[in-house]
């Protein structure tokens, strides 16, 4: 009989953002913009625009969390 294989959930760096969205919509068409935690304006135009500036927040949030645990030290066994 084999050992069950268990994922190495060792080390999970969680992320927590906000980010307020401001919509303008005319028919079918979305435009408007995104505030971040720090205040700044990102405006879009457009569903793909938006989901643009979504990414570029959440790439943002990713790299500020990975920056504060190597700055923390994030212990692993």
């Amino acid at each position: 009989m084999t050992a069950p294989v268990i994922a190495d959930a060792a080390v999970v760096n969680e992320t927590t953002t906000q980010i307020k969205l401001e919509l303008e919509l005319d028919g079918e068409t979305v435009s408007g913009h995104t505030i971040d935690a720090e205040g700044r304006r990102r405006p879009f135009s457009g569903w793909i625009g938006l989901m643009g500036v979504l990414d570029a927040l959440l790439d943002r949030a990713r790299s500020a969390g990975r920056d504060h645990s190597e700055n923390h030290g994030t212990e692993r066994d």
